[in-house]
């Protein structure tokens, strides 16, 4: 059985050998890995940016040597003297470990960070996952206007509780059509052999240089538009309030929306990943939120009238909560 060790640090710290600086798109947060060949360092980019509440989430993900049995590893965690955190049903006091024996890093572990002792945080958690050094996954990688191309085609059915107005009625009709016109240019669906570790972000955005798309907001963390060059964007807000791109996978257990950004998520494993436009905050695409059997849709507190409560990138955007319901 092999121990490896893990400081969670929450916000941002400096590892012995490598400084990173923070940057205004978001902080760092640095995991110690001992017991493999030598100390390695995995870094974990969350998104920071006003707007979002200083809500901090992230993957751990640790590079594990060939022959490990990555479904049964014992891994002991160390919380920052600053902040505590709850893995399963063990929860680690500020400035202490625990082992936690037996983890199937092939699977997400979420550790949900205690920060109720700093004011300025509201949410803080990290999925950790593992994977063997030198492998490669398969990424199937799929971009999908149906709702948009629907809307326009007046077949859309819309989802209960929300709203879309009439193509024929609204005035950036064309601008739409334009845009769904260039992703019917070409094929939607592209393979990918990544290294194990690689980002559903760094996977969009090789199929965007190879597909000579336009897409705004990979820096960022957040996709608000995308397009074929040539041809227009589109992305959040575009026909209703409801609108923008939101992403699932299937990681061999059926589909679902993953609980963190594109930037935060790697693949360990085998992935479909499709890129979806949707007008009704994910209710037009049918995915369970968090896990392949979660709760159909998106939370109840993403979709709550309150400009705190729903997805951070609408509630960044100043509409008010009567605009965005």
């Amino acid at each position: 059985m092999m121990v490896f060790s893990v400081l969670i640090i929450p916000n941002f710290a400096e590892a012995a050998d490598a400084i990173i600086d923070k940057t205004e798109t978001g902080s760092y947060i640095k995991a110690e890995v001992t017991g493999a060949a030598g100390k390695d360092y995995v870094t974990i980019t969350t998104i920071g940016q006003a707007g979002y509440g200083n809500v901090t989430r992230g993957n751990v993900f640790l590079t594990f040597p060939a022959g490990t049995d990555l479904t049964d590893v014992d891994v002991t965690l160390t919380a920052q003297k600053e902040f505590g955190f709850t893995l399963g049903s063990v929860t680690v006091n500020p400035g202490e470990s625990a082992l936690f024996p037996s983890l199937n890093l092939t699977q997400e572990n979420t550790a949900t960070l205690d920060v109720s002792s700093d004011p300025d945080f509201d949410e803080g958690s990290y999925v950790i996952t593992g994977g063997i050094a030198g492998e490669e996954v398969t990424v199937i990688t799929e971009i999908n206007v149906d709702n948009p191309r629907d809307w326009l085609e007046g077949t859309y059915e819309i989802p209960d509780g929300y709203t879309i107005p009439d193509p024929e009625d609204y005035p950036d009709t064309a601008d739409i059509q334009d845009a769904i016109d260039g992703f019917d240019s070409d094929t939607l669906i592209d393979i990918y052999n990544v290294p194990v570790g690689t980002t559903a972000m760094d996977v969009l955005a090789l199929f965007g240089e190879k597909h000579n798309m336009n897409i705004t907001g990979i820096p960022q963390g957040y996709i608000s538009y995308m397009g074929r060059n040539g041809y227009n964007q589109i992305g959040e807000f575009d026909i209703n309030f409801y609108s923008g791109w939101m992403y699932t996978v299937d990681e061999g257990d059926g589909w679902y929306f993953p609980n963190v950004g594109a930037s935060a998520k790697t693949f360990n494993r085998d992935t479909e990943m499709i890129w979806h436009f949707t007008m009704a905050y994910g209710a037009d695409i049918g995915a369970p939120w968090g896990e392949p059997d979660g709760e159909p849709g998106i939370p109840d507190g993403l979709s709550s009238l309150s400009t705190e409560g729903i997805v951070p990138q609408w509630a960044e955007s100043g509409r008010t909560a009567e605009e965005v319901k």
